[in-house]
């Protein structure tokens, strides 16, 4: 954990910083390229509990597959030195592309929407179905499927 000490203040949100200002600072932010992003409050509900239920039809997928690797949510991803994000279903979709995240999922908890992004060739995301299945790929040998009802 990170000693927190400070607040950025308005004209600290407008300068350039790095991880070391980011690790002072009080409160919930992200560091996007060099500038401060408040983090809005924490969701409730709805959105927690689908975050739970993915986190648990990922973590079972993997399982299953036996492959090695942990379900993470709510932690900060250091990007760069002037870029830390704090990703859970809701993703910075700009940032994505530029670092090679080949899979984006929006998911909508009040109106049970699901949208899946896929990268193509270009570094742009493309829709693809998400009707009764979501496929989800890690890499070429690395892929789960996820049943849309078990999130809602």
């Amino acid at each position: 954990m990170w000693p927190i000490t400070r607040h950025p203040t308005s004209a600290q949100e407008r300068s350039r910083h790095t991880i070391e200002d980011y690790q002072r600072w009080e409160g919930d932010w992200e560091l996007w390229d060099g500038h401060a992003v408040a983090i809005s409050p924490s969701p409730f509900g709805g959105h927690q509990a689908v975050l739970v239920s993915l986190a648990h039809e990922i973590s079972n997928a993997i399982r299953a597959v036996s492959w090695d690797a942990t379900v993470l949510v709510e932690l900060d991803w250091i990007v760069r030195l002037d870029t830390v994000v704090r990703p859970d279903l809701q993703f910075k979709r700009q940032l994505y592309p530029e670092e090679g995240v080949e899979t984006y999922l929006i998911i909508d908890p009040s109106t049970q929407q699901i949208e899946l992004l896929r990268l193509d060739g270009d570094q742009n995301y493309q829709s693809e179905s998400t009707e009764e299945t979501i496929e989800l790929k890690f890499c070429e040998s690395c892929r789960i499927e996820i049943q849309r009802h078990h999130l809602f």
